[in-house]
């Protein structure tokens, strides 16, 4: 037992300290060569303080035939509006895996989420959530998140409390 606690002890010693500082990210990053055919994907969360409920919406627009896809789906036990997001980008992606082409642009208007992929620095309780986003990335040949204002991200926020606002709706 003391063995365990000692090497439990080691190893968190051995752990970086602090949340590494990072400039923040520009609002509409635009990779910097973007694929001919791509998947313009934007995902937002709605979360009710009075429940653990949150709602999910993602948009999906095809640039090769203007096609549009949009989801939205209802999530019980969330513990954080970081978990909503990832929770809403990991079902987008789950969507845009089915579809061509294989070139997908990422867009969130959660600054913290987008900074957390791109840095790979996943969060322990989240870390299933985020290990389903590296796989589902995997499938993509192009594939790049950035952050985008919530000015810019109004359907899928629009979605995402839609789904929340239905769901609550029938259980009254």
């Amino acid at each position: 037992m003391t063995l365990a606690i000692s090497s439990a002890r080691e190893w968190f010693l051995a752990q970086p300290a602090g949340t590494p500082k990072v400039s923040a990210l520009r609002s509409l990053e635009v990779p910097p060569r973007l694929p001919q055919s791509l998947l313009t994907c934007n995902s937002d969360a709605s979360s009710c303080s009075e429940s653990t409920d949150a709602g999910l919406g993602w948009v999906i627009v095809a640039s090769h035939d203007g096609k549009i896809l949009e989801g939205q789906q209802v999530v019980c036990c969330v513990s954080s509006p970081l978990m909503a997001e990832a929770l809403a980008l990991r079902e987008m992606l789950a969507a845009a895996s089915r579809l061509p082409p294989p070139n997908v642009w990422i867009r969130s208007d959660s600054l913290k989420l987008i900074r957390v992929i791109n840095l790979n620095t996943f969060l322990m309780e989240l870390y299933g959530i985020f290990k389903d986003i590296e796989f589902l990335s995997a499938s993509f040949d192009f594939i790049h998140f950035s952050h985008v204002p919530r000015s810019c991200n109004s359907r899928a926020d629009s979605l995402a409390k839609n789904a929340l606002l239905c769901a609550h709706s029938l259980l009254s």
